[in-house]
């Protein structure tokens, strides 16, 4: 059994698009419905705070954009990867 904490600390480091494939794999496996009653409800669980980071991002990423178009400036991105931005 994976650990919540774990899951839920990476979660709030994980990126738009990794955020998206457990999101993707989350909602498969409710629609398969082959789960239990308490693995369904962990899953949806889930599946609400993968939506609800992904919204924190593009709300972020819309942020920086708005910056950038108002001020005609840049506004750093962050580098949640680890690869930088050259």
């Amino acid at each position: 059994m994976p650990n919540k904490k774990t899951d839920e600390e990476s979660l709030e480091e994980a990126p738009y698009e990794k955020v998206m494939e457990r999101l993707a794999a989350t909602v498969e496996a409710l629609e398969r419905g082959d789960l239990v009653l308490e693995e369904q409800i962990r899953r949806f669980e889930e599946g609400v705070k993968l939506v609800r980071r992904g919204q924190a991002l593009l709300d972020e990423a819309e942020r920086k954009v708005e910056v950038l178009l108002d001020d005609g400036g840049t506004a750093p991105l962050e580098d949640t990867e680890g690869g930088g931005t050259e």
